[in-house]
């Protein structure tokens, strides 16, 4: 059986595609869709079909935007990192003339895919290194406001709200948060929200009022005042989620695929349309165009 120790280091060395600071959440996700059947009770190996359909419905929600996923691409390469098998897997029959995966061939093939079988044994005999596998990936890969998200959409019910948040990765590899980066981003924006001004106080502390990275801190965002926006808790959520973004001149972005009917819709998102947010004081603490651009390209579910 592979060491703990060993596993680890695997997990923490996950090797991904970069290309210019785009996204690539694509075999953390795959792994922790493989660990919500462990944690389930279901079989290893899985066909290639039923492990492509999954996955490609959670990079659609929890991805970067794109015409289309590929979850063939984490599939087929995650046995690189040491965490994957597959098996019935023919080069000759599954790739095309470019080394490509031949995702519609694949579909209607007999290859299978799960982890090792040693990663699957050591993972069942040590629900603590489950748990620091699932916190490693999320913190990771995925700002807090998806975790809790990520983890049901997986279904990994053994992982409440609780224990998420009560238990550390503990890896020199995830990068810290400043712990004073929530406090200056929202003394810079007065103590509201730049989008709808909420500002509700309880015993003179804010409630409900975030500092939202614009460049996610898992994606290399750094925790400076130009990389922040005090957001309340809806409009973070919508900002993490991609449902709205800034345009440079710092005007709001609304997706053309959020949308609602009633009071609330009007309220938090319709009237802030093509609106300005309100901004810093301090031109020194003004969004980085840098970051806002990346925001856009990355997580905004709509056009620019």
């Amino acid at each position: 059986m592979i060491a703990a120790d060993e596993f680890r280091a695997r997990i923490s060395q996950l090797r991904l595609w970069r290309r210019k600071g785009e996204r690539a959440p694509h075999k953390p996700l795959l792994l922790l869709l493989a660990l919500g059947h462990l944690l389930r009770g279901e079989d290893r190996m899985r066909p290639y079909g039923d492990i492509a359909a999954e996955l490609e419905v959670l990079l659609k929600r929890f991805g970067p935007p794109r015409i289309r996923q590929a979850p063939e691409q984490p599939i087929l390469r995650l046995h690189k990192d040491g965490l994957w098998v597959l098996e019935n897997f023919v080069p000759e029959d599954h790739l095309d003339r470019g080394g490509n995966p031949r995702h519609s061939v694949l579909k209607n093939s007999d290859v299978r895919c799960g982890l090792p079988l040693d990663v699957h044994q050591l993972l069942a005999a040590k629900p603590e290194l489950r748990l620091w596998a699932i916190r490693y990936l999320l913190d990771s890969h995925f700002p807090e406001s998806y975790h809790q998200d990520i983890v049901k959409a997986v279904t990994l019910r053994e992982i409440g709200e609780l224990q998420l948040s009560l238990f550390e990765s503990d890896q020199e590899e995830t990068r810290r948060r400043d712990p004073k980066f929530r406090p200056r981003v929202i003394r810079a924006y007065e103590f509201r929200c730049a989008i709808c001004d909420y500002d509700i106080h309880i015993d003179g502390q804010p409630l409900g009022l975030e500092a939202a990275h614009i460049r996610w801190h898992a994606n290399g965002g750094p925790d400076h005042v130009r990389n922040g926006l005090a957001l309340c808790v809806v409009h973070h959520k919508a900002f993490d989620r991609g449902g709205i973004s800034l345009r440079d001149d710092l005007r709001l972005l609304v997706s053309s695929g959020m949308h609602g009917r009633n009071e609330a819709w009007d309220y938090w998102f319709r009237r802030h349309m093509d609106h300005p947010i309100r901004a810093p004081r301090r031109s020194d603490h003004l969004p980085d165009p840098r970051h806002l651009q990346w925001h856009r390209r990355q997580v905004f579910q709509g056009d620019i």
